[in-house]
């Protein structure tokens, strides 16, 4: 709420641009026409100035969620427990942003200027941005004709919906080596759906990747990731071993210039073993014990892969001693 304010130059995609040859719609063509400028208007550089930073006048984020659970545990199979969670959650007045170029097609293709999205100009005159205005336009347009005096602080716009299951099934038994557990976990992400703002195009994350809605930073949105671990226990030693999968997912902002537009699934086999000595307990393990390599996509932060979502350190060797007194 109380971040500070602060002008940018955003690059944008100026509706108007040669509107009178490129094949725009009447409404558009109509509101070029109202700014004042010729059917092949054209610039140099397109670049808004847009206000940035927080927003005193923010509302709190709503939320909507049903879930449903169900347990089983079967008397044919001692110590089996199978369990089931459905989840659907809407969130909605999300606190986001309008991209630049979104803000000014959605506000001028729209009719005399009448989107809601028309709001978020405030003008080159606005505090901060303090340019001078264009005379046909003052409420749009700098002099230069360049769109100008864009708000583009924190505001409640967005929305999210996702819905999914969530399983777990765990089942424990004797043997001649010791205690045996098995445990698989996972979930299914049927749909994650983002609505940057009303008006906007809806934005299906499940089983793509990119920018995180919330946070910006790419990452994957698998449909599958399950999670499987066996565990053996003595009395003063035991071994663990796990499996995590991540199903593939494909480039939300795919381009045929790239040289890979899908993240192929992974999996990470971990390892470890302890042993008890009289207070003292040496443990010793293996992460990515395959030295799995994270999948290859174009880009995305220069790495060419997902690194919030992907191991990019490989195979990684440790060891401890702990001492209980």
């Amino acid at each position: 709420m109380f971040l500070g304010q602060q002008n940018s130059a955003e690059s944008y995609t100026d509706p108007c641009r040669n509107y009178g040859t490129s094949g725009t719609d009447a409404n558009t063509v109509a509101n070029c026409i109202a700014d004042g400028l010729p059917p092949d208007f054209n610039l140099a550089t397109f670049q808004a100035s847009t206000l940035q930073g927080g927003n005193p006048n923010l509302e709190p984020e709503t939320s909507e969620s049903f879930t449903f659970g169900v347990v089983f545990t079967p008397r044919f199979a001692e110590n089996l427990t199978v369990s089931l969670d459905y989840y659907d959650i809407e969130i909605e007045n999300a606190i986001s942003t309008a991209p630049t170029s979104e803000v000014i097609s959605g506000c001028y293709s729209s009719p005399n200027f009448s989107d809601p999205l028309c709001a978020l100009f405030i003008g080159p005159d606005a505090p901060v941005i303090e340019e001078t205005p264009s005379p046909l336009a003052p409420t749009r347009r700098n002099s230069n004709q360049q769109i100008s005096g864009i708000l583009q602080t924190q505001a409640n716009l967005a929305s999210y919906e996702t819905r999914g299951i969530d399983f777990q099934v765990d089942y424990g038994f004797d043997s001649s080596f010791g205690l045996i557990d098995l445990r698989v976990t996972g979930t299914y992400l049927s749909d994650y759906d983002y609505l940057p703002f009303t008006g906007g195009e809806v934005i299906e994350l499940a089983g793509m990747f990119g920018g995180d809605p919330a946070w910006g930073s790419p990452v994957a949105f698998a449909e599958w990731q399950v999670n499987s671990s066996a565990t053996l226990t003595r009395d003063n030693w035991g071994a663990f071993i796990s499996a995590k999968y991540m199903g593939a997912t494909d480039d939300i902002d795919a381009a045929p210039a790239n040289l890979e537009n899908t993240a192929d699934s992974v999996v990470y086999w971990d390892v470890q073993a302890y042993y008890r000595w009289n207070d003292v307990t040496f443990t010793g393990g293996i992460r990515n014990l395959t030295d799995e390599e994270p999948p290859y996509v174009t880009a995305y932060d220069d790495m060419n892969t997902l690194q919030l979502s992907y191991d990019t350190q490989g195979r990684y060797y440790y060891a401890r001693a702990q001492l209980a007194f």
